[in-house]
C-alpha cells in the first residue's frame, strides 16, 4: 500500500530502511541490498528525498556515501508513523544479498576466489546487473596461475552515468584492487562466436539482477 502511496516501491523501501534504525547512517550499497533496488534507482530516490531534506548523506569511511535520515523534518515522525501502521511491510527488513556460494567459489581458479567480494562490491557501485568471470580465473588447475582478470559484466540501461565513465570507471577500480589487468567485457556487445563459445564454456557468473523490474531481489548464485 505505502508503495502507491509514496508513489514508489523503492522509496517506500528506502524509507522503511532508514526509519526503522534513526539517528543511524546506513552505507548506500546496504541501502540497496535492504531496500531489493538496483543501485541507479536507489540514487535517483535518494536524491529525491535528500532534495526535500528528508535524508542526508556524506562521505564515511574510505570515501563510502553514508545516509541517514533528518529526524527533525517535520515529516519524518508521521511517515514512522504509517511505515509502522503497514502490516504488510515487505521492505522494512529486506534479504540481505548473499555472497556467492561455495559451488561458485569451487569453479574459480584458487587465486581468484578470494577476490570476489571485492570484485561484487565495486561492480555493484557502477550499476552492474550481471557479472561473470572467465578465461584463466575460472581454470581450477592450481598449477595456473591468472595473469590477467576476464570480466563480463551487463550494465544497467537505466543509470545515468556514461557509458564511457562505468566501463573505464569500473576497469580501473577492479585492476587497482586485484592488483592485475582487467579485460572488461560487455556481454550484450558479444558478436565473435569464438569468443560466444569461449563465454558458454567457461564462464562463471558471480551474480545476476533482473534487468526488468529494478524493484526485485537481486539473486545470488
Amino acid at each position: 500500500m505505502l508503495d502507491e502511496l509514496f508513489g514508489s516501491k523503492t522509496r517506500a523501501a528506502l524509507l522503511g530502511a532508514l526509519l526503522e534504525t534513526p539517528g543511524e547512517s546506513i552505507h548506500l550499497r546496504e541501502l540497496v541490498r535492504r531496500s531489493g533496488g538496483s543501485i541507479s534507482g536507489v540514487q535517483r530516490e535518494l536524491e529525491r528525498l535528500e532534495g526535500m531534506g528528508l535524508v542526508h548523506s556524506e562521505a564515511g569511511e574510505g570515501g563510502r556515501r553514508e545516509i541517514s535520515l533528518v529526524s527533525t523534518h517535520p515529516l519524518a515522525a508521521p511517515l514512522a508513523g504509517l511505515i509502522a501502521a503497514e502490516e504488510s511491510a515487505p521492505y522494512v527488513v529486506a534479504a540481505p544479498v548473499q555472497p556467492a556460494s561455495s559451488r561458485t567459489l569451487e569453479r574459480l581458479n584458487p587465486r581468484a576466489r578470494h577476490l570476489v567480494p571485492r570484485i561484487i562490491d565495486i561492480a555493484e557501485s557502477y550499476g552492474v546487473l550481471r557479472l561473470a568471470l572467465f578465461g584463466s580465473a575460472t581454470q581450477v588447475d592450481v598449477t595456473v596461475v591468472p595473469r590477467d582478470l576476464d570480466v563480463s559484466v551487463r550494465f544497467d540501461p537505466n543509470d545515468r552515468r556514461s557509458r564511457a565513465d562505468r566501463v573505464f570507471g569500473l576497469r580501473a577500480e577492479l585492476a587497482a584492487a586485484c592488483e592485475m589487468k582487467v579485460d572488461l567485457l560487455e556481454a550484450d556487445a558479444v558478436e565473435n562466436p569464438y569468443l560466444l563459445r569461449e563465454l558458454d564454456e567457461s564462464e562463471v557468473v558471480l551474480y545476476e539482477a533482473p534487468s526488468g523490474d529494478p524493484s526485485e531481489q537481486r539473486n545470488h548464485p
